[in-house]
């Protein structure tokens, strides 16, 4: 066939076969007569589908000594009147479930029919049976077709425990608000029981049920694998629901474990491939994306469940953890009415921020929960981090906030590149801090459009960056003994911060001043995190403050909240020399606590004066030159107005919101199924081929020792006395 040949691809799914095929619906029953009605009743109100459907209702009563039941099923079929041919059969003998429901197929090939068996404990719902019959004309290999249900293992939608107890009308509900989000049909490993369509050639080239499963339990595995052999495949009909309560066929207790155990032992000596095909598509981008879909049904209250993502968050202070904290106590009020909002952070950074303060749950990063939408403060650094969004959140939103980590020479990673490319590409929303920011990204990954973005600028309310009373008396002994009326230059240890640089020569130019730096000491520069490096190695030493008596430097990240707020209020002013911000949070807090900053003219700094209104305690400098000028006639505190936003915080907690809340309303099935498969294929291909001896060992060890871990973390609080173990050792570690 030539290339031009090539048929076109399919517009939309369409029936391989025109013709019209009889089908049988079976409903064997076994005492239980209270479930009569119900499935008869239901069945009967679609009585115009399956006449068009040539659709006749037969119902086995395989309770022979048990007169309540013929009673009943007697009774409804005379009470029916129905134009539907309905018909009972009553066994002499109980035969069980495999034994009857290979009769009723029998019967189905004997009439050149497909079948419909189901359970005595199903109600149907209109359209199911008919889409149902079309799903399986889609494709000639389709052998086996289920509805979705609330209560069917593989066949349930939406999925979790919440959904499995509800009545068909509150199940049918919560299966219509989002089956639209799924695709027509889904290929699955294997069939469930409690509704299943099987197409008559199925039972003409590969029988019925084997009655060595005895009275039920796998019988249906076995016939689907056996027909799988040659090709022929089960589907969900994603957008039939067919209710199903469940537990009412077979005694509950030890006789269905030990029954279940001998059936499944059985099917997987014959079939050995069934278990490996089942869990793939449990750990597989279709099912998860189900999964995280289901997400979307609200609560009881009304509510859908959405997380901030802080798992990187640390035990210390710094200017993206108190962003992140502060939007999420305001989103915690803001947003209650339509969203219960939680956070995945570990146990001991939720309590070291105090974050059960904003009234939130706390997850933990690796826990079981699932959400409607994961918000990451923060772009994240590793493939984990955005593994555990990916695989948690149906929606999922990241707040960008520099590019500092790949403009940086001495930090640029190019994994890190990659990786950002992805995340811009997959994230249902992004938010970017300034629209400087947004321009910086925009500008590096101009390919990696995200599907929804939006800038943020974090609160301008002074009042959201001072602290309560009790908080202000606690900065530590060592702060509290400097004097008042010294130069505070504001920072980290990185080179673009330029802290070391502008410190020394502050130090050095006017001496008779008192400079103290945050971010370098005498020591050199306070590492945590990436490599700080210096700026100019061969040039005056930046990486540490000189030996001067007017010179005195600090360690971030470990100050308090109090330390740093105590350091500014001494403060004759404060200088903030960086070369590169994604926002700058120092200028809003110095402002906040009524000191005069000298800052680097900056474009996120100047969105910043700007929209406070340009306010006269805030001061530019382009040079370092030109700062130390302006040190010796910068003017103290002027009065006037303070140039604070009000109640911004819930503007910026608004603005992320909104563009959420159009995520959630644009959720895709497809869109959350390529991000799985995706996450999955970088953490497959992780398992790389060795290529030299050393990689091979390394290899080797690495893949030992995720076995040992596996198995060890299966027994209860290892995994959290392990957690523990390492945060006590990073801890001492980083003093």
């Amino acid at each position: 066939m030539a290339v031009t040949d090539l048929p076109q691809p399919v517009a939309k799914l369409e029936p391989w076969a025109s013709q019209t095929t009889r089908l049988l619906i079976a409903v064997p029953f076994y005492k239980n007569e209270q479930l009569v009605r119900p499935i008869l009743d239901s069945l009967l109100q679609c009585e115009d589908e399956l006449t068009a459907l040539q659709a006749r209702i037969v119902l086995y009563n395989d309770s022979p000594d048990y007169p309540a039941l013929a009673a009943e099923l007697d009774a409804a079929v005379r009470e029916a009147n129905s134009a539907l041919p309905i018909s009972i059969r009553h066994n002499q003998v109980n035969l069980g479930w495999v034994k009857t429901a290979s009769n009723a197929m029998q019967e189905a090939l004997e009439a050149n029919a497909d079948i419909l068996l189901m359970n005595s404990d199903t109600v149907v719902f209109p359209g199911a049976i008919t889409e149902m019959a079309r799903v399986s004309q889609l494709d000639p290999m389709i052998g086996f077709v289920n509805p979705r249900s609330n209560n069917a293992t593989l066949a349930s939608f939406p999925i979790g425990e919440r959904f499995r107890d509800l009545g068909p009308e509150q199940a049918m509900a919560a299966h219509r608000e989002l089956a639209q989000l799924l695709p027509r049909i889904s290929y699955v490993p294997t069939a469930v029981g409690f509704a299943l369509l099987v197409r008559r050639s199925i039972l003409s080239e590969f029988g019925f049920f084997d009655e060595a499963y005895g009275k039920g339990y796998h019988e249906e595995n076995d016939l689907v694998m056996r027909a799988s052999r040659c090709g022929y495949r089960a589907v969900l009909a994603n957008h039939a629901f067919v209710w199903h309560q469940g537990e009412q066929s077979f005694e509950a207790g030890a006789r269905k474990i030990d029954v279940e155990h001998a059936n499944g032992a059985l099917l997987l000596r014959r079939y050995p491939e069934y278990e490996g095909l089942v869990r793939s598509w449990f750990d597989g981008p279709d099912y998860r994306a189900e999964f995280l879909i289901s997400q979307l049904s609200p609560d009881a209250n009304g509510k859908v469940r959405v997380a901030f993502d802080f798992s990187t968050f640390g035990l210390y202070h710094s200017g993206t953890q108190k962003a992140g904290i502060q939007l999420l106590a305001t989103a915690a009020r803001q947003w209650a009415d339509r969203f219960d909002v939680g956070v995945l952070c570990p146990e001991d950074v939720f309590a070291f921020h105090k974050m059960g303060e904003c009234g939130v749950e706390r997850f933990d990063p690796h826990g079981p929960e699932l959400f409607a939408a994961i918000f990451r403060v923060g772009q994240p650094f590793d493939w984990d981090t955005v593994r555990r969004m990916v695989l948690k959140g149906a929606t999922v939103g990241v707040f960008m906030l520099d590019t500092i980590s790949i403009d940086c020479s001495h930090l640029r990673d190019t994994r890190i590149v990659t990786l950002w490319d992805q995340v811009l590409r997959s994230s249902d929303f992004v938010v970017y801090n300034s629209d400087f920011t947004a321009q910086q990204f925009a500008l590096r990954f101009p390919d990696a459009i995200p599907h929804l973005q939006r800038a943020s600028l974090h609160s301008l309310d002074l009042d959201d960056y001072r602290l309560s009373p009790e908080e202000l008396g606690a900065a530590s002994a060592e702060i509290d003994a400097f004097e008042p009326g010294f130069i505070l230059v504001f920072g980290n240890q990185y080179p673009h911060k330029a802290v070391g640089e502008i410190a020394n020569r502050l130090a050095s130019t006017f001496p008779l001043e008192r400079v103290i730096a945050l971010g370098v000491t005498a020591d050199g520069m306070a590492t945590a995190g990436s490599p700080s490096g210096v700026r100019h190695p061969g040039g005056p030493r930046d990486d540490k403050l000189d030996a001067r008596d007017n010179l005195t430097g600090f360690r971030v990240g470990h100050l308090s909240d109090a330390d740093i707020d105590a350091l500014v209020r001494k403060s004759k002013f404060v200088v903030m020399p960086s070369h590169y911000e994604g926002f700058g949070i120092p200028i809003v807090h110095t402002l906040a606590l009524e000191k005069p900053i000298v800052a680097r003219r900056l474009p996120p700094l100047l969105e910043i004066a700007e929209r406070m209104g340009w306010p006269a305690n805030l001061h530019f400098f382009e040079s370092t030159e030109e700062l130390m000028q302006m040190v010796p006639q910068l003017p103290g505190w002027q009065e006037g107005p303070s140039g604070s936003v009000k109640n911004d915080a819930e503007r910026a907690a608004r603005d992320v919101q909104e563009i959420m809340s159009v995520a959630l309303r644009q959720v895709s099935y497809d869109r959350i199924r390529a991000r799985v498969r995706h996450i999955q294929h970088v953490f497959s291909i992780a398992r790389f081929v060795p290529g030299t001896p050393a990689e091979f060992a390394a290899q080797r060890i690495a893949q030992q020792s995720e076995h040992l871990f596996r198995r060890l973390f299966k027994i209860p609080g290892v995994f959290r006395f392990t957690r523990l173990l390492y945060r006590i050792a990073d801890t001492v570690r980083r003093r």
